[in-house]
Protein backbone atom coordinates (compact mmCIF):
# COMPACT_ATOMS: atom_id res chain seq x y z
CA UNK A 1 0.00 0.00 0.00
CA UNK A 2 1.38 3.40 -0.91
CA UNK A 3 0.97 6.47 1.22
CA UNK A 4 -1.28 9.23 -0.08
CA UNK A 5 -1.37 12.65 1.50
CA UNK A 6 -4.58 13.28 3.48
CA UNK A 7 -4.94 16.56 1.58
CA UNK A 8 -4.86 14.74 -1.77
CA UNK A 9 -7.32 12.13 -0.45
CA UNK A 10 -9.70 14.84 0.78
CA UNK A 11 -9.49 16.77 -2.50
CA UNK A 12 -10.16 13.62 -4.52
CA UNK A 13 -13.07 12.59 -2.28
CA UNK A 14 -14.71 16.03 -2.59
CA UNK A 15 -13.91 16.44 -6.30
CA UNK A 16 -11.69 19.47 -5.68
CA UNK A 17 -8.97 20.63 -8.05
CA UNK A 18 -5.60 20.67 -6.39
CA UNK A 19 -2.50 22.35 -7.81
CA UNK A 20 1.06 22.52 -6.58
CA UNK A 21 0.43 26.00 -5.17
CA UNK A 22 -2.78 25.05 -3.36
CA UNK A 23 -1.16 21.89 -1.96
CA UNK A 24 1.78 23.89 -0.59
CA UNK A 25 -0.60 26.54 0.82
CA UNK A 26 -2.65 23.84 2.57
CA UNK A 27 0.46 22.27 4.11
CA UNK A 28 2.17 25.54 5.07
CA UNK A 29 -0.59 28.10 5.79
CA UNK A 30 2.02 30.66 6.94
CA UNK A 31 3.90 30.33 3.65
CA UNK A 32 6.33 27.83 2.20
CA UNK A 33 9.54 27.31 4.18
CA UNK A 34 12.52 29.41 3.15
CA UNK A 35 14.75 28.20 1.70
CA UNK A 36 12.83 25.58 -0.24
CA UNK A 37 15.08 22.52 -0.23
CA UNK A 38 15.36 19.39 -2.37
CA UNK A 39 14.15 17.38 0.63
CA UNK A 40 10.97 19.48 0.88
CA UNK A 41 10.45 19.12 -2.87
CA UNK A 42 10.79 15.34 -2.63
CA UNK A 43 8.23 15.27 0.21
CA UNK A 44 5.58 16.65 -2.13
CA UNK A 45 3.33 14.13 -3.87
CA UNK A 46 4.86 13.20 -7.23
CA UNK A 47 2.15 15.02 -9.18
CA UNK A 48 3.17 18.31 -7.52
CA UNK A 49 6.94 17.98 -7.69
CA UNK A 50 8.56 20.56 -9.89
CA UNK A 51 11.03 19.69 -12.60
CA UNK A 52 11.77 23.23 -13.81
CA UNK A 53 8.85 23.22 -16.22
CA UNK A 54 6.02 22.57 -13.76
CA UNK A 55 5.65 18.98 -14.92
CA UNK A 56 5.83 15.65 -13.14
CA UNK A 57 9.53 14.95 -12.76
CA UNK A 58 11.33 12.85 -15.31
CA UNK A 59 12.35 9.59 -13.74
CA UNK A 60 15.64 7.77 -14.29
CA UNK A 61 16.06 4.28 -12.90
CA UNK A 62 12.88 4.72 -10.85
CA UNK A 63 13.87 7.99 -9.17
CA UNK A 64 13.09 11.60 -9.98
CA UNK A 65 15.96 13.83 -10.96
CA UNK A 66 15.42 15.70 -7.68
CA UNK A 67 15.99 12.46 -5.78
CA UNK A 68 19.14 11.74 -7.80
CA UNK A 69 20.38 15.29 -7.18
CA UNK A 70 19.90 14.92 -3.42
CA UNK A 71 21.67 11.55 -3.42
CA UNK A 72 24.56 12.82 -5.54
CA UNK A 73 24.96 15.93 -3.38
CA UNK A 74 25.17 13.85 -0.18
CA UNK A 75 27.57 11.39 -1.80
CA UNK A 76 29.74 14.19 -3.22
CA UNK A 77 29.87 15.95 0.16
CA UNK A 78 30.97 12.74 1.84
CA UNK A 79 33.77 12.13 -0.68
CA UNK A 80 34.96 15.75 -0.42
CA UNK A 81 34.95 15.57 3.39
CA UNK A 82 36.95 12.34 3.27
CA UNK A 83 39.48 13.79 0.82
CA UNK A 84 39.98 16.86 3.01
CA UNK A 85 40.29 14.80 6.20
CA UNK A 86 42.75 12.35 4.68
CA UNK A 87 44.76 15.26 3.26
CA UNK A 88 44.92 16.97 6.63
CA UNK A 89 45.85 13.74 8.41
CA UNK A 90 48.47 13.08 5.74
CA UNK A 91 49.99 16.52 6.31
CA UNK A 92 49.19 17.91 2.85
CA UNK A 93 49.11 21.65 2.25
CA UNK A 94 45.98 23.50 1.05
CA UNK A 95 46.95 23.33 -2.62
CA UNK A 96 47.51 19.57 -2.48
CA UNK A 97 44.20 19.05 -0.66
CA UNK A 98 42.36 21.19 -3.22
CA UNK A 99 43.97 19.12 -5.99
CA UNK A 100 42.66 15.93 -4.31
CA UNK A 101 39.15 17.41 -4.31
CA UNK A 102 38.85 19.15 -7.70
CA UNK A 103 41.72 17.49 -9.53
CA UNK A 104 44.68 18.81 -11.48
CA UNK A 105 44.25 21.49 -14.13
CA UNK A 106 46.64 19.63 -16.45
CA UNK A 107 44.24 16.68 -16.72
CA UNK A 108 41.07 18.79 -16.47
CA UNK A 109 40.21 17.54 -13.01
CA UNK A 110 39.70 13.88 -13.83
CA UNK A 111 41.95 12.90 -10.92
CA UNK A 112 39.82 14.68 -8.27
CA UNK A 113 37.07 13.15 -6.15
CA UNK A 114 34.43 15.45 -7.67
CA UNK A 115 35.02 13.69 -11.01
CA UNK A 116 33.02 10.74 -9.67
CA UNK A 117 29.94 12.95 -9.40
CA UNK A 118 30.50 14.35 -12.91
CA UNK A 119 30.71 10.80 -14.27
CA UNK A 120 27.53 9.75 -12.45
CA UNK A 121 25.63 12.78 -13.75
CA UNK A 122 26.83 12.02 -17.28
CA UNK A 123 25.71 8.41 -16.87
CA UNK A 124 22.25 9.52 -15.72
CA UNK A 125 22.04 11.86 -18.70
CA UNK A 126 22.95 9.08 -21.12
CA UNK A 127 20.40 6.75 -19.49
CA UNK A 128 17.70 9.43 -19.72
CA UNK A 129 18.48 10.09 -23.40
CA UNK A 130 18.50 6.38 -24.21
CA UNK A 131 15.13 5.99 -22.50
CA UNK A 132 13.65 8.93 -24.45
CA UNK A 133 14.98 7.54 -27.76
CA UNK A 134 13.55 4.10 -27.03
CA UNK A 135 10.23 5.63 -26.04
CA UNK A 136 10.09 7.66 -29.27
CA UNK A 137 10.91 4.58 -31.37
CA UNK A 138 8.18 2.65 -29.57
CA UNK A 139 5.61 5.37 -30.32
CA UNK A 140 6.48 5.45 -34.04
CA UNK A 141 5.84 1.78 -34.65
Amino acid sequence: MTYESPIVTYARKHDLKLSRESYIAANWPDGAPEPWTVELEMDLPVQFQWDGRGMVPFRVAGNSLAAWAAYLARDDKSRIDNAIRSGLIGGLNNVAIARKVVGSAGVRGIDGVTEITRQRVAHLGRAANKRRILRKKGNKS
